[in-house]
């Protein structure tokens, strides 16, 4: 398994197949003083269409039960 924030997502031709790969929701933070104090997430479905866009297959979501972090996940084909 292989985590990524949607920003740093690769395409799926770049990982060996099978890879499984987790899109955390989290949004990388932008520069300055506030951005710091912020939490930007990316919805689900934004997370999804971007592994789908980005050639993954068997695209899945689910609550992770320790940290009730929000994963999608796809599989490179």
């Amino acid at each position: 398994m292989t985590t990524f924030k949607l920003e740093e997502l690769p395409d799926a031709s770049t990982l060996a197949s099978g890879t499984r790969v987790v899109v955390l929701p989290d949004a990388s933070r932008g520069k300055g003083l506030l951005a710091a104090f912020s939490k930007k997430t990316h919805a689900r479905s934004a997370r999804c269409a971007a592994l789908l866009l980005r050639g993954y297959v068997n695209i899945g979501a689910e609550m992770e039960p320790k940290t009730k972090q929000d994963l999608v996940f796809g599989f490179v084909g």
